[in-house]
């Protein structure tokens, strides 16, 4: 088969030693099938691939990783829940990099191979215009985002019980 790779990365503005924790957290939720992870997908825009139409396709997907304690980092394999001979399969890292005190980046790094050989990533290519990647774009967005969400809401809950306890 033939693969592509892949290095993307998503800003986010929390120090890495909380993100690390929240985004490893998410993704071993998602190979759990925890709620509320257990129907996440890959999706792109139907204009991502220049139809003229609104809309996404979503893929539900599947996931494997592999903590490496002591690292900031895990090994994450995501393919289709269904159909796999029909859609890209990704095997990589997720890794949280620290970028000053209070910044951090999250950075997906790996390979994708697209279905069907080298016609599906001829396909992938041309006609859909990288689609498989940018799906991983969104992935890590989406990600990113989570890791912002949990980590504000883990605060918001130190900070009240703090305040509850010196009423």
């Amino acid at each position: 088969m033939s693969s592509s790779k892949i290095e993307i990365y998503a800003p986010m503005h929390l120090p890495a030693t909380l993100a690390r924790d929240a985004a490893l957290g998410i993704l071993e939720s998602i190979a759990a099938r925890r709620a509320p992870y257990e129907h996440v997908t890959l999706s792109m825009g139907l204009r991502d691939v220049h139809l003229p139409l609104d809309g996404a396709i979503s893929v539900p997907v599947s996931a494997a990783v592999e903590a490496r304690p002591m690292r900031w980092e895990c090994r994450l394999q995501l393919e289709a829940e269904h159909n796999r001979q029909l859609f890209p399969r990704f095997d990589g890292t997720l890794t949280v990099t620290p970028n000053g005190n209070d910044e951090s980046e999250l950075w997906l790094q790996g390979s994708y191979e697209p279905p069907l050989g080298a016609l599906g990533a001829g396909t992938d290519t041309t006609v859909l215009h990288g689609a498989a990647e940018r799906s991983l774009q969104t992935f890590l967005t989406w990600v990113a985002n989570e890791v912002v969400r949990i980590v504000g809401e883990h605060e918001h809950d130190v900070a009240r019980a703090a305040r509850q306890g010196h009423a």
